[in-house]
């Protein structure tokens, strides 16, 4: 069965339903995966309109984890980039999966979504991402961009899938991005992946890998080695994220960053907003060296429900078999799991 709803195209294959946005600027459908999660209602949604892809919406047991005010939050991908012979500046080269900090709470984003679909358990998307600031433009600490336009030539490929290694309230993300060969990198910095999350989330703990321990965690804000959770006060809502690969050796301290900030710009339910991400660093800022490698790939694991759910999920992760392979979605990825504190 194939059918077309405005730019949805839906197909039945073999008691597979997939649905994949047309290339159409009109484009307004979203893609969502659905199912149930440690026993109760789990929906992800990736707004194939506004966010251009990013996922802006993650839903269990009636519960919002993930907030959506403008452009710059959502459950989504960046980076930022040093350039030979320009002073580093966060934010100043920073492609966003979701679009610009101009977009703001609008409806549109300068992100240009190129694909998506949902098949089976994974929601895949490919996008264009916009700079989050345009030339000129400066970032809190008055650090001009040195961005070359409204939107990069960075590409970013992901693919979600719920139920990872049979666990049904475990997310495997999976991205790739792609840079252009043309531009004298010196410093990559990729926020694989973070989570921002209603204010309510209000408590920070890490967890140990090697041992399961669960640890209070300080407001920060900042980077630390360790997987980190957050939760609601009573426990019952929780969401964290693991990364075999982090922390990596060249950043030994660092990896897993936490972020309160409670008079966010914003007002109403936007109001206050938390963030975790995950992130991976190549080179160092204000390098003489070109790094000519231009795609990079990385792969997190997010568990949410209460706060048992998601420690009974990431216990469940299979270690790295004796050879220190594990096949994950057809690619063989060495892991090493590691514990610096």
């Amino acid at each position: 069965m194939t059918r077309t709803i405005g730019c949805l195209l839906i197909l039945q294959v073999l008691g597979t339903t997939i649905a994949t946005v047309l290339d159409c600027s009109t484009a307004v459908a979203n893609e969502v995966l659905s199912g149930i999660a440690a026993g109760k209602p789990v929906v992800i949604t990736a707004n194939t309109g506004k966010f251009a892809g990013a996922i802006s919406s993650i839903v269990w047991n009636g519960k919002q984890f993930i907030d959506s005010y403008d452009h710059g939050r959502e459950f989504q991908s960046a980076s930022n980039h040093g350039i030979l012979g320009t002073p580093y500046c966060n934010e100043g080269y920073n492609p966003t999966e979701a679009g610009s900090r101009d977009n703001g709470t609008g409806p549109a984003s300068s992100s240009v979504l190129k694909s998506s679909s949902v098949v089976g358990n994974t929601l895949s998307t490919e996008s264009q991402l916009a700079f989050w600031l345009r030339p000129g433009q400066s970032n809190p600490e008055s650090c001009r961009a040195y961005s070359t336009g409204v939107r990069s030539e960075v590409t970013l490929s992901k693919k979600v899938s719920l139920g990872a290694f049979g666990v049904s309230n475990l997310i495997r993300h999976h991205v790739t991005f792609n840079l252009p060969d043309d531009i004298d990198y010196t410093y990559h910095q990729f926020e694989a992946l973070t989570g921002y999350m209603p204010a309510e989330f209000s408590v920070f703990r890490t967890w140990n890998p090697e041992t399961g321990a669960l640890l209070p965690l300080s407001r920060g804000p900042g980077e630390q080695p360790l997987p980190v959770i957050f939760s609601t006060p009573d426990d019952q809502f929780a969401m964290g994220v693991f990364s075999f690969n982090l922390p990596q050796d060249t950043y030994p301290t660092a990896g897993f960053g936490r972020f309160d900030f409670p008079t966010a710009s914003s007002s109403g339910p936007g109001n206050g907003v938390v963030k975790w991400n995950a992130v991976y660093r190549y080179g160092t800022p204000n390098s003489t060296t070109v790094i000519r490698e231009t795609s990079y790939a990385f792969t997190q694991y997010v568990a949410f429900g209460t706060l048992q759910d998601v420690t009974d999920a990431f216990s469940a992760i299979p270690e790295p078999s004796s050879a220190g392979l594990l096949m994950a979605g057809g690619l063989i990825v060495t892991l090493k799991r590691r514990l610096r504190i």
